[in-house]
Formats: C-alpha cells, sequence, structure tokens
C-alpha cells in the first residue's frame, strides 16, 4: 500500500511538472520536456511491472486525470515564473516605483488589444532608437571613441536589433500581465510577439528565449543584454569603460520600455512615475 501511494505521488508531481514546463518558455524547455516525459514513462512501467496491473491501471489514470486538475494552479504559476519587474534592485523601489493597476480601474476591452500593440509597437520602437543614441552619447562621455563600436546602430534586422526587440518583449509582456484581466494574456503576448519579429530566422524570439531563462533576475537579464550589445557592437577587444555605460543605458531601456507599455495600456500615473524613475537616476548619474 505505502509503495502504491509512493508511486501515486510521484506521477502527479511528475505530471504537475509536465504540465507547468509546457506553460512555460526557455531555451531547454524541449529537454526538461524530453526528460520529464521518460520519467513518468518509466514510473508508469514499474508501477505495471513491479505492482500489478490493477496499480498499473490507476497510474495511468493519474497521468491522465493530473493535468486536468492542476491547469489552474499550473496557469497561475507559470504567470507568476514568466512575469519580469525591471526597476533598481532595492526593495524599496521594487514596492514603490512599480505601483500596480488597481482592481477597479478600467482595462482595455478585446477588441481594442490590436489598437494597443500597434501603438505600443510603435513606442518601443522609439525606445530602442533612445537606447542607441543614449549608449552612444554615454560611451563619448567616458571617452570611448564610437569607431571602436562601429555596430552600435538601429538597423531592421540586424543581430543587434534583434536582441533589443527579444529583451522589449521579455520585460514588457510579463509587466502588462500584472496589469490585464487574465482573458487578454494571451492576444496582448501573440500580438505584440507578431509585431516585434521581425528579425531573420527567428532571432527575435531566440534572444526572447535566451533572456527568459534568466527567470526574472533583474541583474542577470540587464548584464546578458549588456554583454550581448557590447559583443554585437563590433569592439576590437575589450573595455572596462563599455560595460558599465551599458548597464546602465540598458536599464533605462527596461524601464522606459515599461512606461510605454503602462501608458499604452492606459495607466498614465504609472508610465510617469517610470519616466520620473529614470529622470532621477539620470540627474544622480547611475542612468545615461
Amino acid at each position: 500500500m505505502g509503495s502504491t501511494i509512493f508511486v501515486l505521488a510521484l506521477l502527479a508531481t511528475l505530471s504537475f511538472l509536465l504540465t507547468l514546463n509546457r506553460q512555460l518558455r526557455g531555451a531547454r524547455k524541449q529537454h526538461i520536456e524530453a526528460v520529464l516525459a521518460l520519467l513518468v514513462a518509466g514510473v508508469l512501467t514499474l508501477g505495471f511491472l513491479a505492482l500489478g496491473w490493477k496499480t498499473g491501471l490507476l497510474c495511468l489514470v493519474t497521468v491522465v486525470l493530473s493535468p486536468q486538475l492542476v491547469r489552474p494552479v499550473v496557469r497561475s504559476l507559470a504567470a507568476r515564473i514568466l512575469k519580469v519587474r525591471l526597476a533598481p534592485v532595492t526593495a524599496q523601489n521594487e514596492s514603490s516605483e512599480h505601483p500596480s493597476f488597481s482592481a477597479e480601474e478600467p482595462h482595455p476591452p478585446s477588441q481594442q488589444v490590436d489598437a494597443v500593440v500597434v501603438g505600443l509597437t510603435r513606442s518601443l520602437q522609439a525606445r530602442r532608437e533612445q537606447f542607441v543614441t543614449g549608449t552612444l552619447a554615454a560611451l563619448k562621455r567616458v571617452g570611448v571613441k564610437l569607431s571602436t563600436v562601429p555596430r552600435i546602430e538601429l538597423l531592421q534586422g540586424t543581430e543587434l536589433d534583434s536582441a533589443l526587440r527579444g529583451f522589449q518583449l521579455t520585460t514588457v509582456v510579463g509587466f502588462a500581465w500584472r496589469h490585464l484581466p487574465r482573458a487578454l494574456w494571451t492576444p496582448f503576448d501573440e500580438g505584440l510577439t507578431q509585431q516585434l519579429e521581425e528579425g531573420p530566422n527567428g532571432s527575435v524570439s531566440r534572444y526572447r528565449e535566451k533572456y527568459l531563462d534568466c527567470h526574472g533576475n533583474t541583474r542577470l537579464l540587464v548584464q546578458t543584454l549588456a554583454t550581448d550589445v557590447y559583443r554585437l557592437s563590433g569592439a576590437p577587444g575589450p573595455d572596462w569603460r563599455v560595460l558599465p555605460v551599458l548597464n546602465r543605458t540598458v536599464e533605462a531601456l527596461a524601464i522606459l520600455s515599461q512606461a510605454s507599455t503602462a501608458a499604452a495600456i492606459g495607466d498614465t500615473h504609472t508610465a510617469r512615475t517610470l519616466l520620473q524613475l529614470v529622470i532621477h537616476e539620470h540627474a544622480n548619474g547611475t542612468v545615461d
């Protein structure tokens, strides 16, 4: 009896993890799913061979029914995991600088999602342009010759443009989900992804998967894009002045992209707060 309970509990746990993994994104998603599926198949085989056909059938029923029973919990948990909040890494800023919409505030109805996405796409384009011009100006101020980073320019279809688009998708979709009704999460995600995915061979999605692998670690996410921008810049070798500048301008890109998202959804208060945060950090010399 104890062995049966253990096997059923193990199968239920593996089924839960398998269902959760299917709701997530990341470069290792398919590998994780393959491992979990093999484990489920192995435990099922063990149930039939070691515990008898009755227990085996019970195990099979558990595998079939578990995903249906845990799906609401899995969706909620996956949404929490996929959310990425970008702000300077202090507890005070996380609680005060990113106010959420209240439950009573109006949300755009589903028929307006397309219009919101189109407007947001234009605004995100402007943020990418600001990132490039601001980064070049900041590098010049610290004495970096711009001829040493010739590929920091915003040309559609380039790897740099794809990296910036993938980064923006990573930072704004989960942010928007915090303020949208659950029924609009998928239309918003799919619509914005379609608008931004213009790179060759799905390169935008590839970068998005890479940044989602940071699992919401703000500092790691910023450092990852900064390293990618440096790698794609055409710099001939290491320069200790470049990465600190990129870390600051990447963080500003994330916050400004979220400000654009808040404005597109209709939360002008949050948009103003995020803009003021960047202005404050710039005035104090922490964001260029």
